[in-house]
């Protein structure tokens, strides 16, 4: 059965979900072309299907709702749901301005808000994906890993961002990243992630979940 998040943790994802959010109207605006017939050529009322309400992993909407703990006020439960739910409208919209076509975005995480993720679509064929840097050999830098990577993976291709970059001659952790920002285009739309506490490759399997699901 899936559990509501509880307030108190919900305050602190609200912070990192935000810059998610931020994060996520810099990369469309920078990496995607703008198609203004992209809108009539989808199906579906909106053009795109909308998102749901759980994604692979025990990822969970928090539009969904929050729980406020015992002896606190429901109304903060109820002020942060709200929150959640007009920052992932606010983005769909201007995401949609921008690029004259039909966008969804949805924020999620799980119940102990340790991994998080913010999942849009957009109905406009994937574009070129560098986001945040250059992807320059480690090797140029006098590194062994720089702090930001860029991969395919699957299908996708993916951003995996690193706490420091780590100096030539010393041993590469095997961690997973601190974050990771993914985008994948099928059938003219453009699926992207951006979560913390999660591998490439399970926000590779969301956004393949997603694109198989409008098949």
């Amino acid at each position: 059965m899936t559990t509501t998040p509880t307030i108190a943790r919900t305050r602190v994802a609200g912070v990192v979900l935000g810059a998610v959010l931020l994060a996520l109207m810099v990369v469309f605006a920078v990496v995607l072309p703008r198609i203004d017939s992209g809108a009539e050529e989808l199906s579906g009322a909106d053009g795109v299907a909308a998102l749901p309400d759980e994604l692979p992993g025990g990822l969970r909407a928090l539009d969904l709702g929050v729980e406020a703990p015992e002896g606190q006020d429901p109304a903060q439960a109820e002020e942060l749901t709200q929150r959640q739910t007009e920052l992932q409208e606010s983005a769909g919209e201007r995401l949609g301005e921008v690029f004259d076509a039909p966008a969804e975005v949805r924020i999620y995480a799980d119940e102990a808000l340790q991994r998080q993720a913010a999942v849009a679509v957009v109905g406009v064929p994937a574009g070129l994906f560098i986001p945040g840097a250059l992807p320059v050999d480690p090797a140029l830098l006098d590194l062994a890993r720089s702090s930001t990577e860029l991969e395919r993976v699957g299908d996708a291709v993916c951003q995996l961002t690193y706490g420091q970059n780590v100096p030539a001659g010393q041993p590469v952790p095997e961690d997973d990243p601190a974050g990771v920002t993914c985008q994948l285009g099928a059938e003219g739309t453009t699926y992207w992630i951006q979560g913390g506490g999660i591998t490439a490759e399970e926000a590779v399997a969301v956004l393949d979940d997603l694109a198989g699901s409008e098949d």
